[in-house]
């Protein structure tokens, strides 16, 4: 049995459409289902807007969903209510994208390490005390951190106090959300590090989420793409980076800049258009009216995530043995 299982899950907003008009429904999260295995990571990609942050923060159950189900550790997440969601949520944790934001100002970071221990564990003060320093040191920071604030810290280092938070309940599912985009290049290179090592000692399973292909293919196991609210590709990260086998994810690996490219020879893809309004109806491809090898039949045809050869490496492509040609 899989840690995390998601079937059918549907994420909607609806838009108060005001007088004589009707209202709107955004389909933020469009049929997803996915397993995450113990001690797996899986990164989900898509350009900013597609749905992924808000597919993480209904797994954290920080969202309401239409349909489907979620289930943790064969627990169905939907029957968790109140006193229960709260005991449960120690098993699941999430490091957000802004750091500072899910830093206290007015609290050092003792207190706030010791406000989550008093929370979620039975420890006493002295006890407190040691896992506080054990946490800081495992990623990274010295016992000097411990009566600082938020404010007196870089952003690396900050992130830094944001996982030791997620993994002071020892949690066995810690949704990762754009980690490093906010971070300088020469600082996200640590947090990648420092994530796989935690994941290596305390097999700890993440949802590694990012815009930035070339950041999640060094981190995951799997890789899920993700466009308008679907996941359009999903398979093992080297098999989905090597052999893309649907033309959004081959637009995404093209704009990951190469030593190779110049202004005469670049490899990019250009697509046409912007995306459409996540508040339009759709049968076929999302991606029909923006692919550049698009077909009358993508646009009207109903896909799924489905093997070209019989391995776990999924498309929704009608055509992905033409992908390889753009």
């Amino acid at each position: 049995m899989a840690l995390l299982e998601v079937r059918d899950l549907n994420v909607c907003y609806r838009k108060k459409g005001g007088l004589f008009r009707k209202d709107k429904i955004l389909h933020a999260v469009k049929n997803v289902s996915f397993d995450l295995e113990e001690n797996q990571i899986i990164g989900l990609v898509g350009e900013s807007g597609c749905g992924k942050s808000t597919l993480g923060r209904a797994i954290m159950q920080l969202e309401s969903i239409q349909s489907g189900s979620i289930k943790f550790d064969g627990v169905d997440m939907q029957t968790l209510k109140g006193a229960k969601l709260r005991k449960f949520r120690k098993n699941f944790q999430m490091i957000f994208q802004d750091p500072y934001s899910s830093l206290n100002p007015r609290m050092t970071i003792h207190a706030a390490m010791d406000e989550i221990l008093k929370l979620h564990t039975r420890l006493d003060e002295s006890w407190r005390e040691k896992r506080i320093v054990e946490l800081l040191e495992a990623v990274g920071l010295n016992y000097e951190a411990l009566n600082r604030y938020p404010h007196q810290f870089s952003g690396g280092q900050r992130q830094r106090i944001g996982i030791a938070k997620a993994l002071a309940v020892q949690p066995k599912l810690i949704v990762a959300d754009e980690p490093v985009s906010a971070l300088d290049v020469s600082v996200q290179a640590s947090i990648i590090n420092l994530l796989s090592e935690i994941r290596k000692r305390s097999f700890i399973s993440f949802i590694f989420i990012a815009h930035d292909l070339s950041v999640v293919e060094h981190i995951s196991d799997i890789i899920m793409v993700m466009y308008l609210g679907e996941i359009v590709e999903s398979g093992p990260a080297h098999e989905v980076v090597a052999n893309p086998q649907h033309p959004y994810t081959k637009a995404l690996l093209s704009a990951v800049p190469k030593i190779t490219d110049t202004p005469e020879n670049n490899s990019r893809i250009l697509l046409k258009g912007d995306p459409p309004s996540p508040y339009e109806k759709h049968t076929g491809c999302p991606f029909f009216s923006r692919c550049p090898m698009s077909k009358p039949e993508c646009g009207t045809s109903a896909v799924s995530l489905v093997s070209a050869d019989g391995s776990n490496h999924l498309s929704s492509c009608l055509y992905p043995e033409e992908v390889k040609n753009l």
